[in-house]
């Protein structure tokens, strides 16, 4: 990882969104502090863990979910994005950030800085995958920092360094294995 983005990250270290209870100014300024650290794009397999992102108002697909989580919100993967069906949308969605837009430009944040709002219900909405931020994060392995980026960090808890991809041990924080030496 470049270090240079770490810097840059641990020197910004503070995150001017979190200021504002406003969802709606949130996400303003959530996706103008997170886009200077962005590398790579997302996909199916880490759009769903430390990210912010829109989805646009879009039709229910006419095939079963590819994913369905423990929430119920429902999840259909394409080349381009992914469509998500839920019955809550905005801020506070586990790690996530993720705001809903009406076709008709009206945008629901959700509560407050880390309060979604609930649905009667479920509203289907678009976000491509160059629409996604990471949050990133910053992880000592094997005694050098890392951070996260869209172009290591595989899905939730797997991250790619130096060619082999390393699982972090759920039981003790920030122990990495390897999982695999392949790419």
């Amino acid at each position: 990882m470049p270090r240079d983005l770490i810097e840059e990250f641990r020197k910004a270290n503070y995150d001017p969104a979190f200021d504002y209870p406003k969802a709606s100014v949130y996400f303003k300024r959530a996706f103008q502090f997170y886009r200077q650290f962005q590398q790579g794009t997302a996909s199916e397999l880490n759009f769903f863990d430390y990210t912010v992102s829109i989805f646009d108002e879009c039709g229910k697909p006419e095939r079963e979910p590819d994913f369905t989580s423990g929430s119920g919100s429902q999840y259909w993967y394409t080349a381009e994005g992914v469509v998500r069906g839920a019955n809550h949308w905005g801020n506070g969605l586990d790690n996530c950030d993720w705001a809903y837009r009406y076709k008709d430009g009206r945008m629901v944040y959700g509560h407050g800085f880390n309060y979604f709002r609930w649905f009667r219900d479920y509203h289907y909405g678009f976000s491509p995958w160059s629409r996604f931020l990471l949050k990133p994060r910053i992880f000592e392995i094997e005694g050098r920092e890392v951070i996260t980026t869209f172009d290591n960090f595989l899905a939730r808890e797997m991250i790619r360094l130096d060619g082999r991809i390393l699982l972090r041990s759920q039981k003790v924080i920030d122990q990495w294995q390897e999982v695999s030496s392949q790419q």
